[in-house]
């Protein structure tokens, strides 16, 4: 990747230099504190993105500075603070075991149950939490 040679694209360069509007801003930090106050559908959004992100980049860590399991969770582990998260969402054992992760330390790992008693999987849902059909 280092050596491809990726055209400039100068809209997207000159929206990454300028600062985000007070709007943008504003509605952003309602998303957040939305979160950390507690509501259900957005915190597990947040908890979701958290598993994703790991999932992602654990995927890609060739391709990025990411030099090892450790700093891949503690980048995630701020990353979920800062979508305004209490806590450090759980990864099951088995989801951290498939991404080679269940024997690093900063990670939380939880059971299957765990999921199921925060709302996944109740109601006959399937994995994402959705209704199945009878």
């Amino acid at each position: 990747m280092k050596d491809l040679d990726i055209p400039l694209n100068r809209k997207i360069s000159e929206e990454l230099i300028n600062p985000i509007d007070g709007k943008t801003t504003n509605d952003l930090n309602n998303v957040f504190n939305r979160i950390r106050s507690g509501d259900a559908t957005l915190t597990l959004s947040a908890q979701q993105a958290y598993a994703a992100f790991i999932g992602y980049y654990r995927g890609n860590m060739k391709r990025t500075s990411i030099r090892n399991n450790e700093e891949l969770v503690d980048i995630a582990n701020k990353y979920s603070s800062f979508m305004g998260l209490k806590e450090i969402p759980g990864l099951t054992k088995r989801a951290a075991s498939k991404m080679g992760l269940q024997k690093v330390s900063n990670i939380r790992l939880i059971d299957e149950s765990e999921l199921r008693g925060k709302g996944r999987g109740k109601k006959g849902g399937n994995r994402m939490g959705r209704r199945t059909k009878p």
